[in-house]
């Protein structure tokens, strides 16, 4: 059992293995400081930002009350390097299904945004972990027909707002309006909707990606209070080795391992293979568990969230603005020999 903040949660013994490493043919990938560059933000941090932990959203109507909507479970996955979770818990962070982590590593983790290999993997991610999650929504999100709130993107732990393409971010204002508004719900998006990110036609249009805010997590059953939104149990882990073994060959090297499970990254067929071999695998190593669950109804609808969409859009991660030159040391003698003004 572990306690972050005021909020635990209840991690079960897992009936397979559990490592803390990964190794590649001999190299082993300790746990260690990631850096999150960029608009993909689902698997990547390194510090937390907990000042708002524990704290609640101020009273909205309905805020307070348990509400009358159905609780959903289903899997959440999440790439991730090798001991993350033994240093910060399941939470401000986001994770996706299985087809959504599948594309993710596949379009920026074994490859470089799908042209060649990338070695050493994105953050030096090797795992990709799987828990189970019950969601229920807040009185205020149901009354206005939805089971989830919009993705926020997440960083080290803080909200940075929605996220669009070429790093654009409508900033944590825009998180802490929404939460205030609607309690701290959890926050999806299909792939199929090209909002906010892939806004493009992907090889797992079936993808959905999921934000967790910590506010939000509970013991038990969620309630939908605004701050027992989700629930979650650890349910096993599979190494990214593990993945590539299923499928040997010379398509896709790094640090002396090879593999061909990557290959073909636009074949529809072969993407459907990868997803149920990745399921089978977790089957396999966890046999007392599901293979799957039924899916998310991510049915966030942003017309209805976001009637007046007034957020301006930048990039967090952009160098600030360089300083305008001043006067050179030429300049400036040149000044004071003629008397004018050094301003």
């Amino acid at each position: 059992e572990e306690d972050r903040g005021t909020r635990k949660a209840v991690r079960p013994a897992m009936d397979g293995p559990r490592s803390e490493v990964c190794h590649f043919s001999g190299l082993t990938l300790a746990a260690g400081a990631l850096v999150c560059v960029g608009f993909l933000l689902l698997f990547s941090q390194d510090t937390w930002h907990l000042a708002r932990v524990g704290e609640r959203p101020p009273t909205v109507q309905g805020l307070d009350e348990t509400s009358m909507v159905p609780v959903h479970e289903f899997y959440m996955y999440r790439a991730a390097l090798a001991g993350e979770l033994n240093k910060f818990s399941f939470g401000d962070m986001d994770a996706a299904n299985m087809d959504g982590a599948i594309w993710y590593l596949m379009n920026e983790v074994v490859t470089m945004y799908t042209e060649g290999t990338r070695c050493p993997r994105k953050f030096d991610i090797c795992k990709i972990h799987r828990f189970k999650v019950q969601t229920k929504a807040t009185t205020p999100l149901a009354q206005q027909g939805m089971d989830f709130g919009t993705r926020f993107a997440y960083d080290k732990g803080r909200c940075m707002g929605r996220c669009f393409a070429n790093n654009m971010c409508t900033s944590e204002a825009d998180c802490e309006e929404q939460y205030q508004r609607y309690g701290y719900v959890v926050g999806c998006n299909n792939f199929g909707d090209k909002y906010p990110f892939p806004d493009m036609d992907t090889a797992l249009p079936g993808g959905i990606w999921f934000s967790v805010p910590l506010g939000g997590r509970c013991d038990g059953t969620p309630t939908g209070d605004a701050d027992c939104t989700w629930t979650y149990q650890d349910a096993g882990e599979v190494t990214l080795e593990e993945l590539e073994d299923l499928s040997p060959g010379q398509d896709n090297c790094c640090s002396g391992h090879c593999t061909d499970f990557w290959e073909n990254q636009f074949d529809a067929g072969a993407n459907h293979d990868r997803i149920s071999q990745a399921l089978d695998l977790f089957e396999r190593k966890y046999p007392a568990l599901p293979r799957d669950l039924p899916p998310a109804p991510c049915n966030f609808k942003r017309e209805r969230w976001y009637e007046n969409d007034h957020w301006p859009r930048r990039d967090p991660w952009a160098p600030p603005p360089a300083p305008e030159p001043g006067p050179s040391e030429i300049e400036l003698t040149l000044r004071a020999l003629d008397g004018a003004p050094l301003g």
